[in-house]
């Protein structure tokens, strides 16, 4: 990427040394993910750039873990390309957040350039400038001082060493110094991490990701360690940087603002004729170019899908972007181009001011709450109460996303509210499977509320918000219990409003009722009008909520509730 580093080292030679084998890309995965699950809280503390949200060293735990799980899926016999595209292309799958997504695109350069029969030093030297080179592509505005400068620097040592006549573990151990010589110099390179004193997170993350490849390359042992065999990985106990100015300030500024009110990170997936599709577009840089109008921490990587999970011909992108707009987000990359849709899921949004805020101000065991849903105008809404929200685009909402989900809200429980019954079959999944175990990618305790439609969602989730911490879940349960929800999108304007009227008339004596409407796009205006005007004459001071789902149909659904 220009602009990050100095220099570009030496032409590659040939090197001397021994190439990389299965096992060692299977005890890097292991090394790396006890390296990053270590090292996880102090990563989170550091984590200023570009929102001091305190997650970095969660979505590259999270990250790599998913990544490691894909290498376990595959054979005893399986070689180190292969091992390296599973790598990659389970880290494109569970890419979390701004850290997480360089880092998996960094993993898929990698395997690319190693897509040799033979991983000697050349084809690992080549590897790691071509994973800089990914990762450097995939962001949308760089900056200096980021692990995208770890990267840089990390691919010119490892070339420099290679033209010295280092073998694989030298060339190795030198990117992994660059790596780290570049965390070390972060403070001085990015204004946000002079203020607060710290290094950067996600180049500390970097730098034990390439710390345990040279243990892996070491050792060649699948036990994997953080300090047993030929290599140590380095933990810090903090990453505060050396005073080197008698101008930095000391302690970290007030709560910064953050470039963009919601995270937003899903997948876009061309499957029909994908490989030609890419091919003929830049499909990638069409994306970038697109978000950067809607939003901050644009990255977007991918392409054509490494690994033998991919279907042939396959390409994916995994999308993050920090922006007021997330509904904008989805109709932007859901656009039909060339005659060609492509297919958008695993859409994942997450208010970001509540992240920054909540865990210092939340209290512990506050619990978390994942609202899914399927209307693109319902997001923000359900985001400000704060949900980690799951949008149902183009696929049903599966157990994957709802993990995801549910380990974004950083909680020891959590309550899911699906919105029909694949997403409640998906959660109750979800919610068998949780062991209470160590792992950095462990489940908390999960509760369902039974499947509903997107007004219960709405109704348990304001009830949620408002309850005492210690009464959410029942008050949540008991909201959505108590709302009822008619569709009257598909009858006449006569048939609709004496519906509702019915239901409001039907109300106990005395209570206050709420008529929220849920109204798609294309749905009749006068239907809208003749429900309102038919509930207040049944029942005067009924009071109305009227909400966009921004889907493009004609339905209305009409939810009931006293007060």
């Amino acid at each position: 990427m220009a602009g990050l580093a100095g220099p570009a080292g030496p032409a590659v030679q040939q090197g001397t040394g021994d190439a990389l084998t299965p096992d060692t890309v299977r005890t890097w995965a292991i090394t790396a993910c006890r390296a990053l699950g270590a090292a996880r809280g102090v990563i989170d503390s550091a984590n200023v750039f570009p929102v001091a949200d305190a997650d970095t060293g969660t979505n590259l735990c999270l990250t790599f873990a998913r990544a490691k799980e894909e290498v376990d899926r595959q054979s005893a016999g399986a070689s180190v390309g292969a091992l390296l595209a599973a790598l990659a292309h389970g880290a494109l799958l569970g890419a979390r957040g701004n850290s997480g997504v360089i880092l998996s695109e960094y993993l898929r350069g990698l395997a690319v350039g190693a897509a040799d029969d033979v991983v000697d030093a050349v084809v690992t030297a080549r590897a790691l400038a071509g994973a800089s080179e990914a990762a450097g592509r995939a962001v949308a505005d760089p900056r200096r001082g980021t692990i995208l400068s770890a990267a840089e620097v990390a691919a010119a040592c490892a070339a420099t060493a290679l033209a010295d006549g280092s073998d694989v573990v030298g060339v190795l151990t030198a990117a992994r110094d660059g790596a780290r010589q570049a965390l070390g110099r972060s403070a001085d390179e990015l204004d946000v991490l002079r203020a607060a004193n710290v290094l950067d997170a996600g180049a500390y993350g970097l730098s034990l990701v390439l710390d345990a490849l040279c243990v892996a390359a070491g050792t060649g042992s699948t036990a994997g360690a953080l300090s047993e065999g030929q290599g140590t990985v380095v933990l810090m106990g903090s990453l505060s940087a050396p005073e080197q100015s008698a101008d930095r300030a000391l302690a970290r500024p007030g709560r910064p603002a953050v470039d963009g009110e919601f995270e937003v990170v899903l997948v876009v997936e061309h499957r029909d004729g994908a490989d030609r599709v890419a091919a003929s577009r830049d499909v990638g840089g069409r994306l970038r170019r697109d978000l950067q109008e809607l939003g901050e921490s644009v990255v977007v990587v991918g392409g054509d899908v490494p690994g033998p999970a991919a279907a042939p011909g396959g390409a994916m992108w995994q999308v993050h972007v920090h922006t007021d707009r997330p509904e904008d987000v989805v109709r932007v990359v859901a656009r039909d181009e060339d005659g060609r849709r492509p297919t958008v899921r695993q859409v994942v949004v997450r208010s970001l001011a509540l992240q920054v805020v909540g865990p210092r101000d939340a209290g512990p065991g506050s619990g978390g709450v994942v609202a899914c849903t399927t209307a693109p105008g319902l997001v923000a809404d359900l985001a400000r109460s704060g949900a980690v929200v799951v949008l149902r685009v183009d696929e049903d909402v599966t157990t994957a996303d709802l993990r995801r989900a549910v380990l974004e809200t950083g909680e020891d429980r959590v309550l899911v509210l699906p919105v029909d019954e694949s997403s409640y079959e998906a959660a109750r999944a979800l919610a068998a499977t949780g062991d209470g175990d160590e792992a950095p990618d462990a489940l908390p305790r999960v509760t369902v509320a039974p499947p509903r439609t997107d007004l219960h969602v709405v109704a348990a989730l304001a009830a949620w918000a408002g309850a005492p911490q210690t009464d959410r879940v029942t008050e949540a349960l008991d909201a959505a219990g108590s709302v009822h929800v008619a569709s009257v999108g598909g009858l006449t304007v006569a048939a609709a409003g004496a519906t509702v009227a019915g239901r409001v008339a039907g109300a106990t004596a005395g209570a206050e009722v709420l008529l929220t409407l849920l109204v798609d796009e294309e749905a009749d205006a006068t239907v809208v009008d003749e429900v309102v005007a038919r509930a207040q004459d049944a029942r005067p001071g009924t009071e109305v909520l009227l909400l966009r789902s921004g889907r493009a149909s004609t339905d209305v659904l009409v939810g009931t509730e006293e007060l």
